[in-house]
């Protein structure tokens, strides 16, 4: 199997083995090497890791978004000074995804930030105030509300 194309719709609706040979083909098209990609994981060197291990083109950026419980696992890890690998398991509900464009503008702005101050390459953290429940991530318009003092 080499594209979904290939398989007809009432397949798609009804065998489930389809997407598991799908994806089972594409990663063993992929030329990283799972050992490196490992290496780099325990190293905690995220952003090298997104990019060998990169299937889709211009997947764009994980930013942990400050929101409930997540608020309170950001602070611990910043007074640790450290990552904590459970709680970054935990966080990764409160991640959302940004394009590359737009996480450069976010970081041009200071609406993200990393987690911890000069290690740029661990994850980031966007601005508290800025998502939104209903419009998600707001880079460019924030609400009014954000600028009174």
């Amino acid at each position: 199997m080499t594209t979904l194309g290939e398989i007809s719709p009432d397949e798609l609706v009804t065998n489930r083995e389809v997407f598991a040979k799908y994806f089972s083909t594409l990663f063993n098209r992929l030329t990283t090497d799972a050992a490196d990609i490992q290496k780099l994981r325990a190293d905690w060197q995220f952003d090298k890791v997104a990019t060998a291990a990169k299937v889709i083109e211009d997947g764009g950026r994980s930013v942990i978004v400050p929101y409930r419980k997540a608020k309170q696992w950001i602070k611990r890890l910043q007074r640790l000074g450290t990552y904590d690998l459970p709680i970054l398991r935990r966080l990764q509900r409160y991640t959302v995804n940004l394009r590359p464009n737009d996480f450069g503008k976010a970081k041009e702005l200071g609406l993200v930030q990393p987690l911890l101050e000069g290690k740029p390459d661990g994850p980031w953290v966007l601005v508290d105030g800025c998502y939104n429940d209903d419009l998600g991530v707001v880079i460019t318009e924030r609400p009014l509300e954000d600028f009174l003092v």
